[in-house]
């Protein structure tokens, strides 16, 4: 046996071992040697003589050998990373683990085209693809139209969840208006979207025409009634004046049948009555 060997220096009863050699499951081994199968198990006499150590840079993982970074070929999400662990697999940094799937960067999700693996990102959830929104259980591309529903589109710069709306339009109950439509119910309302997006704005103009119409309308815009009332106010001022001047006239008569004297009182604005003194 090679690794042993008689060393007078040593001892001279017994043999003395050759530190050249490792003994292994009473094998000798040559220092560097590999196990026959099992390339990445050695003899290293500098860590230790009696069992097999990992050649740098492998995995010894089930009894099979590895190389750095090889992958596992039943599940890929998994690799030899001798740095990390060298007897059981490590994350394949490539890859990413999604719901108990093993999806390779860039890939794409089978239901979902917009879906993405990122394994440099989040590798246990899929992201969004940059050019694409993800709305509701849809993936619309940047730029997309809403089907049937044109001021609604796909922005990626704006909203990734939700549909954005095209300039100059206005999305009111779920009906698409450009800029100045009216609404066809209540035409005294239109679409503006610098004022409003998601209701009506009420139109100036309309309500204008619509004050003007109603005094239009009016009796007083009627230069025959306008005629009629005034003569009837006429009449009804000199009516008043001749009341007046007539119940002046009886208060006259009755001062000078009983010798009184008139005076005017400023403060009241009324012909008044004094009696005169007669008397010495």
């Amino acid at each position: 046996m090679v690794c042993l060997y008689c060393d007078t220096s040593l001892t001279r009863r017994n043999w003395s071992f050759n530190q050249d050699y490792c003994m292994i499951n009473g094998s000798c081994i040559r220092h560097g040697s590999s196990e026959q199968n099992k390339e990445c198990r050695v003899c290293d006499v500098h860590t230790n003589h009696s069992v097999w150590q990992i050649k740098n840079g492998h995995c010894y993982i089930q009894e099979s050998c590895f190389k750095d970074f090889e992958v596992n070929t039943s599940f890929p999400c998994q690799i030899c990373n001798s740095s990390k662990d060298t007897f059981h697999f490590s994350t394949n940094p490539d890859y990413c683990m999604i719901n108990g799937h093993c999806v390779k960067h860039g890939d794409t999700s089978q239901n979902k085209n917009c879906k993405v693996c990122n394994a440099y990102t989040n590798s246990t959830v899929w992201q969004q693809k940059d050019a694409y929104c993800n709305i509701g259980d849809l993936c619309v591309a940047d730029g997309q139209k809403n089907n049937g529903k044109s001021c609604l589109y796909c922005n990626t710069s704006l909203n990734r969840g939700n549909w954005s709306l095209s300039q100059g339009h206005c999305y009111i109950h779920e009906n698409c208006l450009k800029d100045f439509e009216i609404n066809l119910e209540f035409p005294c309302q239109f679409c503006n979207s610098s004022n409003h997006v998601y209701e009506f704005s009420p139109n100036s103009a309309c309500l204008s025409s619509k004050a003007a119409k109603v005094i239009e309308e009016s009796p007083f815009s009627n230069p025959t009634f306008v005629a009629t009332v005034s003569i009837i106010g006429i009449i009804c001022v000199i009516t008043i004046v001749i009341v007046i001047i007539y119940r002046i006239n009886m208060k006259w008569t009755d001062l000078c049948s009983t010798g009184n004297e008139a005076t005017y009182d400023g403060n009241v604005g009324l012909t008044i009555y004094k009696k005169i003194n007669t008397e010495d």
